[in-house]
C-alpha cells in the first residue's frame, strides 16, 4: 500500500463491512437496529489510541439517516402536518482552528456564535419552538479537548507532577554530590588557598572560584543532558519499537565477545602483580556475560501500551519551557551544592593552611 499523506495510506475498495447502529427515538428509547454495508475506502490514523480503536468515517448523510437524525415533518396535536420541519441532526461538532490560536479564545468564539444563532431561531416565525437547540449548560455544551477528555488527561498530568517531584529529589542528590566533592576538593586543596590569602585574595575571591566552577560544572552538565535528552526523545518510538522486538544476533554475539576479550585481558594482567587492574576487567567480564545473557533471552517488551496511554505513539515532542527550566535547574543546584565548601575555603585561615600537612 502506497503511503497517502503523513497519517494515512491508500488502498483500493475492494473490502466492505457492515455497521450495524442503533437509533435513539425523540423519546429516549431504542429503535431497532439498523445495519449497512459500506466499502473500504481509505485508512486514517489520528495517533490516539481511544479514538482509532473504535471510530470508523461514514459519509455525514448516511450517518444521519441511519441513525434517524434527517428531517422530518413536525406533526401537531391532532397528527397532522404543522407545517414546520425538523432539521437534520447532529450530536457533535467538532472545529478546529488555525494555529496559534488558544483552545478557550475558540471555545469562547463558538459560544459566543451559537448563542447568537439560537437567538436568530427563536425570533424566526418560521422554526417550531421545539426545534431550537437548548441553552448552553442545559444539555448542550461548549468544550475543549482537554476539557472533553479530562478524564484521561489529568492522570497524564498527574503523572507529569510525580516526574517533576521525581526530578527534584534528583536535583538534591547531585546537589550533594558536588557538596562532597567540593569539599573533598577544599580539603586537598587548603595549603593552595593559604597562599592565596597570605597573598591578598579575599573571602569573596577565594569564594567566587568555587562558585564559578560549580556553575561551569552545572552548564556543562546540563547542555549534554539537553543534547543527550533530544536524541532520546525524538527516537523514542524507534527505541520502544527496538526494545519491543527480540535482539538481534549480533548484539548478543558481540557481548559475549567482549565479556570473551575482558576475560583474556583479566588473565594476562592478573600477571603484572596489581589488584585493581585484576578487579576491573572482572568487574567488565561479568558485566558482558550479564548483557549477552539479558539479549539471548529477551523477546521483546511492550513498555507503552496504547490501551493504557491512549496515544498510538510516545509523544516525542521537547518542550522548550521545560527543558530551560530543566537546565536552570542543574545550573542552580550545582551553585547551592559548591556554595558550602566556598564558604568553607573563604575562611581558610591562612596561617594554619600553610603549615597544612
Amino acid at each position: 500500500r502506497p503511503v497517502f499523506g503523513p497519517l494515512g495510506y491508500w488502498f483500493m475498495p475492494r473490502y466492505e463491512v457492515g455497521l450495524t447502529v442503533v437509533p435513539v427515538g425523540s423519546s429516549g428509547g431504542l429503535l431497532d437496529p439498523v445495519t449497512r454495508g459500506f466499502q473500504v475506502v481509505n485508512e486514517f490514523v489520528s495517533g490516539v489510541f481511544l479514538i482509532d480503536d473504535k471510530r470508523v468515517m461514514i459519509p455525514l448523510a448516511q450517518a444521519q439517516d441511519m441513525l434517524r437524525l434527517v428531517p422530518s415533518t413536525i406533526l401537531d396535536d391532532d397528527d397532522e402536518d404543522s407545517g414546520f420541519v425538523d432539521p437534520a441532526r447532529v450530536t457533535m461538532v467538532l472545529a478546529r482552528a488555525v494555529d496559534g490560536v488558544p483552545p478557550d479564545a475558540l471555545r469562547d468564539r463558538i459560544a459566543t456564535a451559537y448563542n447568537a444563532f439560537r437567538e436568530e431561531l427563536l425570533l424566526d416565525p418560521t422554526v417550531h419552538p421545539s426545534v431550537v437547540p437548548p441553552p448552553i449548560g442545559a444539555g448542550l455544551q461548549v468544550q475543549t479537548w482537554r476539557q472533553q477528555q479530562r478524564q484521561f488527561i489529568d492522570p497524564v498530568e498527574k503523572e507529569r507532577e510525580l516526574m517533576r517531584v521525581l526530578f527534584s529529589i534528583i536535583y538534591l542528590v547531585c546537589a550533594g554530590l558536588v557538596l562532597s566533592i567540593f569539599w573533598a576538593i577544599v580539603y586537598e586543596k587548603t595549603r593552595d588557598i593559604g597562599i592565596l590569602r597570605s597573598v591578598g585574595a579575599s573571602r569573596l575571591g577565594i569564594s567566587a572560584i568555587f562558585l564559578r566552577y560549580g556553575a561551569i560544572i552545572g552548564a556543562v552538565g546540563a547542555v549534554i543532558g539537553l543534547g543527550l535528552a533530544y536524541l532520546v526523545v525524538r527516537n523514542i518510538n524507534g527505541i520502544h519499537q527496538a526494545i519491543g522486538e527480540p535482539a538481534p544476533v549480533w548484539s548478543w554475539v558481540g557481548a559475549f565477545a567482549l565479556a570473551a576479550g575482558a576475560v583474556g585481558m583479566l588473565v594476562w594482567r592478573s600477571f603484572s602483580g596489581f589488584l585493581l587492574p585484576v578487579v576491573l576487567w572482572a568487574i567488565a567480564a561479568v558485566a558482558c556475560v550479564g548483557l549477552g545473557i539479558g539479549l539471548l533471552l529477551h523477546r521483546g517488551t511492550l513498555i507503552w501500551d496504547p490501551s493504557v496511554y491512549y496515544f498510538s505513539e510516545i509523544p516525542n515532542h521537547l518542550d522548550p519551557v521545560t527543558a530551560v527550566t530543566t537546565m536552570l535547574g542543574a545550573v542552580v543546584f550545582s551553585v547551592l551544592g559548591a556554595f558550602v565548601p566556598a564558604m568553607k575555603a573563604a575562611d581558610t585561615d591562612p596561617v594554619r593552611a600553610l603549615r597544612y600537612e
